[in-house]
């Protein structure tokens, strides 16, 4: 938890230092901004990571692997602001020799925009969202040979915080980078393999890298 406030605390830094540096190229720049009010922003983002990991006393290796995946699309109601809906899935599975896990969790909720520039070759953005999650895991410890298998299942709510660069590669076609943030609070069910149950509230969070393309359009398909 500590080491995920440090992050948020890291991000927010980058933010108000990049939201300097913006305001002040925002007098040299054009203001031919292309996040006009009346325009629909729609596409994908997603995000991929790998880790190995080892240990130096023993022969213990093992991996885990993170992946992410989001719809979203929106309405700028005013110049640079928008305001839409996001679907998002976050996947991850860890494996070594005492543990092996998968998880899924499932976000949707409305979502804000602002882009911070007037420059018409992209702009700085942040995004926040709240909305409703779903989150599965199961899990298998190797315990001296004999398994054990958890099973965690629950919803609840949850917020999704982004801050990026989005750049106009052309007039209709935006290219998307930067750093998300997820945190979600869960009602759990958990079931372990000897048929025991509880029942807990988890907060599961998870930061990453992520990219994708967006489509400028005038109306939303119809």
């Amino acid at each position: 938890m500590k080491n995920f406030r440090a992050t948020i605390l890291s991000l927010l830094i980058v933010f108000f230092h990049t939201l300097t540096g913006n305001t002040q190229q925002m007098n040299k720049d054009s203001i031919s901004t292309h996040f006009t009010k009346g325009q629909w922003l729609t596409g994908m983002t997603g995000g991929i990571s790998s880790a190995i990991n080892s240990n130096k006393n023993d022969t213990t290796k093992g991996f885990s692997n993170k992946y992410s995946f989001d719809i979203s699309t929106s309405k700028f109601f005013k110049d640079r602001w928008s305001v839409g809906m996001v679907f998002k899935i976050n996947q991850s599975n860890t494996k070594n020799l005492v543990v092996t896990g998968e998880s899924e969790s499932l976000f949707v909720g409305p979502v804000v925009s602002h882009f911070l520039s007037q420059s018409n070759q992209g702009s700085v953005f942040v995004s926040i969202s709240p909305g409703y999650a779903r989150f599965r895991e199961q899990t298998g410890i190797n315990q001296n040979g004999s398994i054990s298998q958890n099973l965690v299942d629950g919803q609840g709510i949850g917020g999704l915080f982004n801050l990026g660069y989005a750049h106009v590669i052309k007039e209709r076609i935006v290219f998307n980078i930067g750093m998300s943030v997820t945190s979600i609070l869960i009602d759990a069910n958990i079931e372990s393999s000897d048929g025991s149950k509880i029942k807990d509230t988890l907060n599961v969070s998870d930061i990453s890298l992520s990219f994708g393309f967006n489509i400028l359009l005038d109306k939303f398909f119809f």
